[in-house]
């Protein structure tokens, strides 16, 4: 089997016409914006899946033959690979990133000092006054703002953020 190379994941369905909203490593973007063909881990088995079209730059991606958003809901949340010989070399690369601070965050865990696990970081966000977590926080989105007062520890070997947020920020977006 042909090596590949995990590059993000996909978020969650967008509209109703299969779109899915993709999270991408700042480091493959460029690798992600040529490729024709991804593969994603479904049931076990890792599936390739053709590119029909990646909209905006919101990075919202229609695959071919994923047609409604239940399609769209089966493959989100799921590793997103393409082939290593797809992968653009380094000196070759052209797009120019302004890489957000918390970036590498993208799949960690973010637990609270009071109220524990809040949930698994899905993509970084940046706003004019800071970067914010997306957060899957017992299947629902919320945001949690990526401020160094909040932050507590960084756990890379772990891949935890450890926060102390103000109380009831997050039952106030529930």
């Amino acid at each position: 089997m042909e090596s590949l190379q995990e590059i993000g994941k996909t978020v969650k369905p967008f509209g109703l016409d299969g779109s899915v909203r993709v999270a991408i490593k700042d480091e493959f973007l460029e690798d992600f914006l040529s490729v024709e063909v991804v593969f994603l881990h479904l049931k076990g088995q890792v599936v390739p899946y053709f590119v029909e079209e990646i909209k905006d730059n919101d990075l919202i991606v229609l695959f071919d033959g994923i047609n409604n958003k239940e399609d769209a809901a089966a493959i989100s949340g799921k590793k997103l690979l393409i082939r290593e010989e797809d992968l653009i070399p380094e000196e070759e690369k052209v797009l120019e990133l302004e890489e957000l601070e918390y970036a590498f965050s993208i799949g960690f865990r973010m637990d609270d000092t009071v109220i524990g696990e809040i949930g698994e970081i899905l993509e970084i966000v940046e706003y004019p006054q800071q970067e914010m977590a997306v957060i899957d926080h017992k299947g629902k989105e919320i945001m949690v703002p990526m401020n160094e007062n909040f932050i507590q520890e960084i756990d890379e070997d772990n891949k935890v953020i450890l926060v102390t947020l103000p109380e009831q920020m997050i039952e106030i977006q529930l």
